[in-house]
């Protein structure tokens, strides 16, 4: 924390959205080009090459918004092949080291011809990148403060494993949300042991945290906060009020809608009401009391198959068990990460720089606020903390744009026609997650496999939403600033 203004933050704040990749949605302001570029194979592996430069259009039409669609591969052994440039994709738990005949960062086009309903007509779409004006609430933050350049997902993987090493400090040796047994089942991961850096901040005096929730949140995949849920978890409605009142813990954690009105920019929904979510939260703390000493951290959870141009680095193991074969010791792909505080000049990072990843929120937030326990992992214990990015000291602050604004949507959201991985996952994790009250006995049960972990057969959007809200009335305090 020496030299930087670390030591002035009171309040750090996250929200976390899902499955973008730098380039996807601030590449053009940050070194993207219409050299950077995909071939891929039709039919593979021998058949005629086409070439797929990166590009963009205009205007903040739906079909435009929700580009790329159909949503991308994001499976551990398809980011395998995205990143290493490989023409197949390789077998499940394969763990690609050596670039294949597409190149390092080749391999989108080629894995993106492989999903369902994707064909030479529409392949172009995870190429695709988003403009500064279809993004104005995220590309303007970024050019006020800071958008670190060199901040990856934690580990080539899906949501879950990369939402763990946000908390957990580690995904406990998962590559995927789920895994799919050798008789045909597929089983979900979570939830996941361990200690959470919430759990840490509640240990250690003086500190509190809080998570904001649209629908249901995903931090309910870590078994170490389930006794928390109706005294740390409030929905969303109530932030802007809360902030506004100065009622703020420490750390404050913010997760978007992921199925109920999906607004977590999760392809191939509608990338503007995540900007509209984005802008929501930073308006509430700017125009607040508590700014002056807030850290604002908004960030993606992977990059969900977007195209990016920066080859991921080596990484810090985790720390075992490796139970899916990979050590974790390389980190996915980039993804939008902007810091705003007034502590924080506008500048410009590079991707030379060092190295970031999830680990670098929990060693922020460990410095700031001098969290008790230790690091959660490994990879917490090396990770670059984001307190260098603070080099400003009063009174020469940038205090950001009063308030920021992104465009409307021009479509009311659809309904959820069929679940996505991730919200399959969510419907599982309410209809397990138990009353605090019956935590204990919960655990029990999961600690000795006396509980049904199957996420088959695929549930119905609709029974799926039904399940998510009935758990969310179930566990949580009604929000006091909508009626229920």
């Amino acid at each position: 924390m020496s030299g930087n203004s670390l030591g002035s933050i009171q309040h750090i704040v996250v929200l976390m959205l899902e499955n973008r990749s730098f380039d996807n949605l601030l590449g053009w302001q940050y070194g993207l080009t219409l050299n950077d570029s995909n071939t891929y194979y039709n039919p593979p592996p021998t058949g005629p090459t086409t070439i797929v430069p990166s590009w963009s259009n205009t205007g903040t039409d739906y079909d435009t918004m929700t580009i790329p669609n159909p949503d991308p591969g994001e499976l551990f052994e398809q980011m395998g092949q995205q990143i290493w440039g490989l023409v197949t994709t390789p077998p499940a738990g394969t763990v690609p080291t050596i670039p294949g005949p597409l190149g390092p960062m080749g391999g989108f086009a080629q894995n993106y011809l492989s999903i369902s309903g994707v064909t030479a007509s529409n392949v172009a779409g995870i190429m695709h990148a988003f403009t500064s004006a279809q993004v104005q609430a995220l590309s303007t933050l970024a050019s006020s403060f800071v958008a670190v350049e060199t901040y990856h997902a934690s580990a080539p993987c899906q949501t879950l494993p990369n939402r763990c090493f946000a908390q957990l400090g580690t995904a406990n040796g998962f590559i995927n949300n789920e895994t799919t047994l050798s008789s045909g089942l597929t089983i979900c991961n979570a939830p996941y042991f361990g200690q959470t850096i919430f759990n840490q901040i509640s240990a250690t005096p003086g500190l509190n945290w809080r998570v904001y929730f649209g629908d249901f949140p995903l931090t309910l995949a870590m078994v170490d906060v389930w006794k928390y849920t109706f005294t740390n978890f409030r929905w969303f409605a109530d932030f802007a009020a809360d902030v506004k009142n100065g009622d703020l813990p420490e750390y404050t954690w913010i997760e978007p809608s992921y199925l109920v009105i999906p607004n977590d920019m999760h392809p191939p929904y509608d990338v503007l009401l995540g900007d509209l979510l984005i802008a929501d939260v930073y308006n509430a703390l700017r125009q607040s009391s508590l700014w002056q000493n807030t850290l604002l951290i908004i960030t993606f959870d992977e990059h969900g198959g977007c195209y990016d141009r920066v080859m991921p680095g080596p990484a810090t193991p985790s720390g075992g068990p490796y139970v899916d074969g990979f050590t974790f010791n390389r980190y996915g792909v980039r993804v939008p990460t902007v810091l705003c505080s007034p502590y924080v000049p506008q500048m410009r990072t590079g991707t030379s720089g060092p190295a970031y990843d999830h680990t670098s929120i929990l060693s922020t937030a460990r410095t700031a606020f001098s969290i008790q326990g230790g690091p959660l992992s490994e990879r917490e214990k090396a990770a670059n903390g984001l307190g260098d990015f603070l080099t400003l000291k009063p009174p020469n602050l940038n205090l950001g744009p009063k308030s920021v604004s992104a465009a409307s949507p021009v479509a009311a959201a659809p309904e959820v026609k069929s679940l996505n991985p991730l919200q399959r996952v969510l419907a599982y994790l309410a209809s397990m997650v138990p009353e605090p009250e019956n935590v204990d006995q919960t655990v029990a049960a999961l600690s000795e496999n006396r509980l049904d972990k199957s996420t088959e057969p695929v549930l119905e959007p609709e029974v799926a939403i039904n399940i998510v809200k009935d758990a969310a009335h179930r566990l949580f305090p009604p929000a006091r600033s909508r009626p229920q």
